[in-house]
């Protein structure tokens, strides 16, 4: 409800206050109503018991991306009046700890406006803030630093972070040796008549992975590498 008459007095007989309520079985509702209208104790899931003055859009996107952390306005309804709305958010994270590992959210961002890669483990270098400093290591050795907002992070468990970083070790090593290609110009040489059923089945499936990591490049052999240990749910997608 509004914080005093004094807010009232100031709008005049048009002014609304906001009132919600939630049912026990998990549904609830909220709507705007004037001095007159019905008492606290409405059924909020019941339109007829409440006279609707109007509705109004509230912008949250300054919020969501950490902009700002606190709203307080003054809103005019479609049909006449104003509401008053002030609104608090923060993330239910803790701020990321220097040397964690983070994830960008799979947001679909514009890459000149967040230049962060998707499938690459970041790693907090500094904080300050709600701001912090991530970086990650090319596949030409190239480390990158970029400064993006905590909402737009989600921090990975400390353990599963130091396994991913030994997995991305590993998968730079595999992917960047020259056994893959040697291995895989063998197999593809042998006569298929001439492999075992056993033999084959392995040797394909040295190719199939060979074969992926061409395509797809160092993602995909950390991903698989992360599927194999049980650090993802899936292979990486070619």
């Amino acid at each position: 409800d509004g914080d005093g008459d004094d807010e009232e007095e100031r709008k005049g007989p048009a002014s609304v206050a906001v009132s919600a309520s939630g049912g026990g079985g998990g549904g609830g509702g909220m709507m705007l109503r004037g001095r007159g209208g019905p008492p606290a104790s409405y059924d909020a899931n019941s339109c007829a018991e409440a006279v609707v003055l109007g509705a109004v859009e509230l912008d949250v996107v300054n919020l969501l991306t950490g902009r700002v952390n606190h709203m307080d306005e003054w809103l005019d309804l479609g049909d006449g009046g104003s509401i008053h709305v002030a609104v608090d958010f923060d993330m239910t994270m803790p701020l990321p700890q220097v040397g964690d590992g983070v994830m960008p959210l799979p947001y679909r961002l514009d890459a000149r406006l967040f230049p962060v890669p998707r499938s690459t483990t970041l790693w907090v270098d500094e904080t300050g803030c709600d701001h912090v400093k991530v970086s990650w290591e090319t596949t030409e050795g190239w480390k990158c630093v970029v400064e993006v907002h905590r909402f737009l992070l989600v921090p990975l468990p400390t353990e599963k972070g130091r396994i991913m970083a030994n997995i991305e070790g590993a998968a730079q090593a595999l992917y960047h040796s020259p056994i893959v290609n040697t291995v895989t110009d063998a197999v593809l040489a042998i006569p298929e008549d001439g492999v075992t059923r056993v033999g084959g089945m392995l040797w394909g499936g040295v190719v199939d992975y060979a074969g992926r990591w061409r395509q797809g490049g160092f993602a995909a052999a950390r991903d698989d590498l992360a599927w194999g240990l049980g650090f993802a749910d899936k292979r990486a997608a070619i």
